[in-house]
Order: C-alpha cells, then sequence, then structure tokens
C-alpha cells in the first residue's frame, strides 16, 4: 500500500523559499495582476511562475547566442 505523502505546513513550504523585492513598471504590474485574476491566482504564483519558465528556456537573458 503506497502512503500518501502529507502536505508540507507553511512553516516547512517557506524553508526553501528566499524571499525578494522586485519593482515593475506599472503597466507591466496591471497586466500582471490581471492574469493572476483572470486564473484565480496570486500575484506570487504567476510572477513565480514566469521566472520558472524563463530560466527553464535556453535562452540567455541579456547575451543572446551568436549565430
Amino acid at each position: 500500500m503506497v502512503k500518501a505523502s502529507k502536505k508540507p505546513t507553511p512553516e516547512e513550504d517557506e524553508a526553501d523559499n528566499v524571499r525578494l523585492t522586485i519593482s515593475l513598471p506599472k503597466p507591466l504590474y496591471e497586466e500582471v495582476q490581471a492574469l493572476a485574476k483572470r486564473d484565480d491566482r496570486s500575484l506570487a504564483f504567476v510572477i513565480r511562475k514566469a521566472i520558472e519558465s524563463h530560466v527553464h528556456e535556453d535562452q540567455p537573458l541579456l547575451f543572446p547566442k551568436k549565430s
């Protein structure tokens, strides 16, 4: 019998997280806020997923690959 894993408590879940502060241009903030509201998600979730998606792409952020 496979035992279901216990969901971590907020304290356990946050133990591996690092808090950071960012500034966004107001139009971008409003766009992210609208996405979060549309999908019934938090701003933190939407921003975290966007960062994860970008990090996992094989594209340099500031220095594009030379052909």
